[in-house]
């Protein structure tokens, strides 16, 4: 989906999120709707596993942030990480700084090694562990990573920047951005 439109619309830039949103699932509403001319589907927007950020009344992902155009709105809430320039993924790690066109991975991998789009595995730190389910969300919601295998996550799909996608276990996800300022860590 992103990949058709950032290949036939945008010359192989991807989408600018502008730094909109708050946590790193947040999409800035301008891409979403770039998107959609693709994608009418809202669904998609979520993983199968997590479509109960969708499906949530409490608060309204899809809506609930659109209201205003004042930074850090207006966003939407998904059930992805986006590495999408000037996402809240992107920021996370330097070395995605480059990562501006579907042509241009991170430094050391080509493209078929450089992550766009990822699962929401997530957590928080705790007394001597990681913490994966009951994450405080907005609207008092309780949210978990996504793809749990009892209290710890499996894994998780990602996109890389040629379109193909595969499923990355827990053990060997490498990315790790820690919880900082409130919000959960992630990693992919």
């Amino acid at each position: 989906m992103g990949r058709y439109q950032s290949r036939n619309d945008n010359q192989d830039r991807l989408p600018n999120c502008q730094q909109l949103g708050v946590w790193v699932w947040d999409m800035s509403a301008y891409v979403i709707t770039n998107l959609q001319q693709n994608a009418s589907r809202q669904d998609i927007f979520y993983c199968p596993n997590e479509y109960y950020l969708y499906n949530s009344a409490t608060p309204d992902a899809w809506q609930a942030f659109t209201t205003s155009s004042s930074p850090p709105y207006p966003y939407i809430v998904t059930g992805y990480f986006w590495l999408y320039p000037n996402s809240h993924a992107w920021l996370a790690f330097p070395y995605f700084s480059g990562v501006t066109k579907l042509t241009t991975p991170r430094p050391g991998v080509g493209v078929s090694d450089t992550e766009v789009i990822t699962d929401a595995t997530l957590f928080l730190n705790g007394l001597g562990a990681r913490t994966y389910i009951n994450i405080a969300a907005a609207g008092g919601s309780k949210i978990g990573s996504a793809h749990l295998n009892g209290s710890v996550p499996s894994g998780g799909n990602i996109m890389f920047l040629d379109g193909h996608v595969e499923w990355r276990k827990f053990q060997q996800m490498t990315n790790v951005a820690l919880p900082s300022g409130g919000t959960p860590g992630f990693m992919f």
